[in-house]
């Protein structure tokens, strides 16, 4: 996804930094080319769009050193219920609305995706998520 400021692109999006909980955005890890890897805080960014992300400031220089979102996922009984690869972000709020759950790229190609709404981070990084079924199907982009 571009990241654009006063009309010109500054980088790509590369990463979302959410917080420990996977409540919120904090920021966000661009590449800039030549430029380098710089990081956006949520408080620089005016706009978190479906196609494009459009920011008062340029970022600082970063190291983009976290861990790609991939968490695991648990059911409420401790099985695995797959691994988290994405969120949806409120564009307003960049409060964090529900989670993307994979199961396996076999059911991902037959199924979908799915949205968990309901969850809780754990310290250890593994997420519980609500029971599959009771989830609600296909991430929309």
């Amino acid at each position: 996804m571009p990241v654009l400021r006063d009309g010109k692109q500054l980088g790509r999006v590369t990463q979302f930094l959410l917080d420990d909980h996977l409540t919120e955005m904090q920021g966000v890890w661009l590449d800039c080319g030549i430029r380098g890897i710089r990081f956006l805080r949520s408080n620089e960014i005016d706009l978190l769009g479906e196609i494009a992300v459009l920011a008062h400031r340029e970022g600082k220089r970063a190291r983009c050193d976290e861990k790609p979102f991939l968490r695991r996922a648990l059911s409420g009984d401790g099985s695995r219920a797959g691994a988290i690869t994405d969120a949806l972000i409120d564009e307003r709020t960049r409060h964090i609305c529900a989670l993307e759950l994979s199961r396996g790229y076999i059911d991902d190609l037959l199924d979908g995706r799915r949205r968990v709404w309901h969850y809780q981070a754990l310290l250890s990084g593994d997420v519980v998520v609500e029971a599959a079924g009771e989830s609600e199907g296909g991430m929309d982009g």
